[in-house]
């Protein structure tokens, strides 16, 4: 009896070989995962058609050249340009105009008026700069909310192809690495953010008007408490997900190793070759990861950059209109502009480095998740 099954046994490993190793493809293991119904806005939709990029054929990245994504980066570049230079010559001809309306007050001997007139400069500054603060208030709220749509429907993805592929101790660690930062952050832009960063335009507003109160210390206190926090917050998810990431390869590895002893070993005739097809299907899977990732890398760049040197031009506008201020002497307004670079400088630092997690998340795992075997 042991032997006619063991007979049994051999004649279906036999006929093994036959069997096809996956009956899926990549075309079919990227639509199975989602792929195509990844949330992507309709500018970062354009920037990958453009270049004829898409996440159902990852490869496709390898056809943007480094010059493409230069000029696709000054493009974008000339496109955010105007708003900040208009900006900036607007508040120029307000401190022009400051310098003169401020030499006239001064020689004026009853105080309170000579004071209305810093007043009304600093009212005429506020209405200039209303606009473009609340614009760039919103723009980083808007950015942190669509970047983690976008990341709480790529990560499945990204998730299920490095499970496939064997990684899925990594998959899992991703997963949720991605999805508590997205969640987080979007709590903390609703909640915190935009409260703060409200709160320091008005102590910013008032420093200026009031002259006997000054809030620029409380507003530089702040930033440098800010700075800090996210130094700290960034320190401490990226040495996590680093070690993770070394954990759960490393996990991965033993895993994907024991399962080939297991085919090389306990499958009797076709072992080897059974044990040499797994190796190569996690190859295909590591070049469908690393494709993947590298497509979703484009998009969330594609989608933060515009945002982020929108910001960054605004900040310069309002520095170098607070430097020609104080150039000018008029006091008053070089306070303002120079507590709200201050505000703008916060807003784009707290950008800079959600984007940056976001970022640093997907390379540690393109890296680390299923490099084992």
């Amino acid at each position: 009896m042991r032997k006619i099954l063991l007979l049994a046994v051999m004649l279906v490993v036999w006929f093994l070989p036959g069997i096809p190793v996956s009956a899926d493809t990549q075309e079919e293991i990227l639509a199975q995962s989602g792929a195509d119904s990844i949330a992507v806005d309709e500018q970062t939709n354009s920037f990958l058609e453009d270049h004829s990029i898409s996440f159902t054929d990852p490869q496709s990245a390898l056809t943007l050249s480094p010059k493409e994504l230069l000029c696709s980066m000054w493009n974008t570049f000339r496109a955010q340009l105007a708003a900040p230079l208009r900006l900036f010559f607007t508040l120029g001809l307000v401190v022009i105009c400051s310098a003169f309306t401020s030499g006239l007050g001064d020689t004026i001997s009853d105080r309170g008026l000579s004071g209305a007139y810093g007043f009304l400069v600093v009212m005429v500054a506020v209405s200039v700069l209303l606009t473009p603060m609340e614009q760039c208030f919103s723009m980083v709220s808007d950015t942190m909310e669509s970047g983690s749509r976008f990341m709480l429907s790529f990560a499945p993805v990204l998730s299920s192809i490095l499970a496939a592929g064997g990684g899925v101790v990594s998959a899992s660690v991703y997963q949720l690495a991605v999805f508590s930062l997205a969640e987080l952050a979007v709590q903390l832009t609703c909640m915190y953010l935009m409260p703060l960063l409200r709160i320091l335009l008005a102590l910013g507003i008032m420093d200026a008007v009031h002259p006997d109160f000054s809030f620029g210390s409380i507003i530089r206190g702040v930033k440098r408490v800010a700075q800090w926090g996210l130094g700290l917050v960034m320190a401490l998810f990226v040495g996590l997900q680093t070690v993770q990431g070394m954990v759960s390869a490393s996990a991965d590895t033993v895993a994907t190793k024991a399962a080939k002893f297991m085919l090389s070993s306990c499958v009797p005739v076709v072992g080897g070759a059974v044990s040499d097809a797994y190796t190569t299907l996690r190859g295909s899977m590591g070049v469908l990861r690393s494709g993947v990732g590298g497509v979703g890398i484009l998009a969330l760049g594609a989608m933060v950059l515009p945002p982020i040197l929108l910001l960054g031009l605004y900040r310069l506008a309002v520095l170098a209109a607070g430097t020609l201020a104080e150039l000018a002497g008029v006091r008053s307004l070089s306070k303002l502009l120079h507590s709200l670079e201050q505000v703008l400088s916060l807003a784009l630092g707290m950008l800079c480095t959600f984007v940056f997690l976001l970022l640093l998340s997907t390379a540690i795992v393109m890296l680390a998740g299923g490099t084992g075997g």
